[in-house]
């Protein structure tokens, strides 16, 4: 599967009051999120997955931020820019092995005495978009 490139987060999985799950759109993510400042930011993000198996997880710079207040974070080192306007939330990586797309989430440890591994399955959906995890996306660009 070529996962190289941009997608947008479409919808999330949520878990309602009944205990039962269901996809929402991200402006139902953000309507039931509403009082939460960082829903708007997650809802913006996007996905930059790269030729080098890195995969940054990215989002809008603040408006009201001048130039020279970004120069500064970048030169602190507080942000890393992707593009003039976005800066880089995370980093991940991702794979392709035996015919699959395999997205790191950073997650590892055993359950039990067995170990975790931190790769899942990325998973094609029909129209062209992908399932990581409790994300659906839909590709940007190439």
């Amino acid at each position: 599967m070529d996962m190289k490139g941009l997608w947008k987060i479409t919808h999330m999985l949520y878990i309602g009051d009944d205990g039962k799950t269901k996809w929402e759109t991200m402006e139902e993510f953000q309507k039931r999120n509403a009082e939460d400042p960082d829903a708007a930011l997650f809802a913006s993000m996007t996905l930059v997955f790269g030729e080098d198996g890195s995969v940054l997880q990215t989002v809008p710079l603040p408006e009201d931020l001048t130039e020279d207040e970004i120069r500064e974070m970048v030169d602190s080192g507080e942000i890393e820019l992707y593009g003039e306007d976005r800066a880089v939330l995370e980093k991940r990586r991702w794979k392709e092995e035996g015919g699959k797309a395999l997205y790191d989430t950073g997650v590892e440890g055993t359950v039990g005495e067995t170990a975790v591994s931190p790769w899942i399955e990325i998973l094609p959906l029909e129209g062209g978009g992908v399932e990581i995890q409790s994300m659906r996306l839909c590709r940007v660009e190439n």
